[in-house]
Formats: structure tokens, sequence, C-alpha cells
């Protein structure tokens, strides 16, 4: 999305009556185009979609979207944030202080790192399969990393999570990224027991696959819908 809420409210107007659940895939601040609306009306639209939409949209959230929520505590209380786990290029407190201005605990608390919907699994950048082999044998293995996923946005700055960090790909440490930092080009492989639904990678080719899995961030160009079915049908408006 990167503050682009002109092609987000096309595709909505497009697709009026077409849809039962919208799902938004992350990284909503930090854009550098001239052509994207401020970050306050950014944080209005999103605050507006859920008013209206309520339980019918989920907000994923992304590498640009971590570090303002990780802030939240002390832009609240006006004071700038200091040594964020997190931060990364594009950041700055003061689009920190206007984002929390405007999203309150309750939106960010509804905010998620991935969902599962008609049999994918939906995420911002994608997970790998040597994070989800520590769950796997769980009983209940999604529920299981679903409370580790709660458990990190709500302790975040505690310390870093390997969920949250990049691969050497994208200039970190760790062999591949986590799941808002996953490459799809370098670092994604169609391993799950699910076929995966990404962002993140922006291609001007649009959306691309591997095995079973789409990555559809077309920078701004594409976006996709999955049917009840498990279809998933790629747009190009």
């Amino acid at each position: 999305m990167h503050q682009h809420i002109d092609w987000v409210r096309c595709i909505l107007k497009k697709e009026e009556g077409n849809w039962s659940h919208l799902l938004f895939g992350g990284d909503y601040f930090d854009s550098t185009s001239r052509h994207a609306a401020s970050v306050s009306a950014t944080c209005d639209y999103l605050v507006k979609l859920r008013e209206i939409h309520g339980s019918r949209i989920t907000f994923l959230l992304g590498n640009h979207d971590i570090p303002y929520l990780e802030g939240r505590r002390r832009f609240i209380c006006f004071q700038n944030p200091r040594n964020l786990s997190y931060k990364l290029t594009g950041y700055t407190n003061s689009k920190g202080k206007k984002i929390n201005k405007v999203l309150d605990d309750d939106f960010w608390k509804d905010c998620r790192l991935f969902k599962m919907v008609n049999g994918h699994f939906i995420s911002h950048a994608g997970l790998t399969s040597d994070i989800w082999k520590q769950y796997a044998y769980h009983t209940e293995p999604l529920d299981a990393f679903d409370a580790h996923c709660t458990h990190t946005l709500a302790n975040l700055g505690n310390s870093e999570d390997r969920l949250l960090i990049p691969g050497m790909t994208r200039g970190g440490e760790a062999e591949t990224g986590g799941i808002t930092w996953l490459d799809w080009d370098e670092e994604f492989q169609d391993d799950l027991p699910w076929p995966q639904i990404v962002g993140h990678t922006s291609s001007s080719q649009g959306a691309r696959q591997k095995g079973r899995s789409w990555c559809i961030d077309g920078q701004q160009t594409c976006y996709a819908i999955l049917s009840g079915d498990s279809e998933l049908t790629i747009k190009y408006p």
C-alpha cells in the first residue's frame, strides 16, 4: 500500500459487492512517491475502513509498520523512542508521532502477522520451513504459531525476535528473513504444508508464482481475489 490510498479506493469501488472479507498485506507507510497520500490521510483512511467493515477486514503488518508499533509507548507519551530493534530506512519519529496519534490501541491489537484464508497462508513476506518446523509438532501447530506472533507483537522492544528480522539478502545477519522480511526472489521456497500469498518483494512484472505460492506485490498494479474453493485470481485494474 505505502500510502497509495487512491489505488485502494479504485479497487474497492471496482469490486464493490464482490468480496466477503478484505485483507491488507501490510506496509501502510514510508512511501517515497509524490503521488502517495500523506501519513495522516493514510491513517484516517485505515481507521475509516475499519469503522465501515469491522470484522470483515484484516490488517496484516509489514516491516515498514513494525517500528511504529514498537515505538508506540514512547510516542503516546510525546517522547521519541530510543534504540528501536526494528528501525529501517524510511522510518522517522515525526511519522511515528502522527501515526500513533490516529491509530489507537484497539487498531494495533487487531493487526496480525498472518491469516489463514481458504487453505492459504497469507502474510506480508512469507514463512520459511526452518521457522515453521518449530511449531509443526504441536497438536495444533497454527494455534501455537499464532500465539507466538501475538506475544511477539505485544512485547516489541524487549528483545529481537527471529520472526521480524531481515535475512542476508536484505542486509540482515539471519540466513533468511522472517515473516515481515523474507525476500521472494532469493529466499522464498514453496515448501510449507499450504500455499502462501505474500507481498514485500515488489516487481514491475506484477504477480509472480513459485509452485503453489504467489507474490502479489506488483508495485500497485495488481491485486488478488481468493475464492471459497481456493482459486486465486490475479487482477490488473
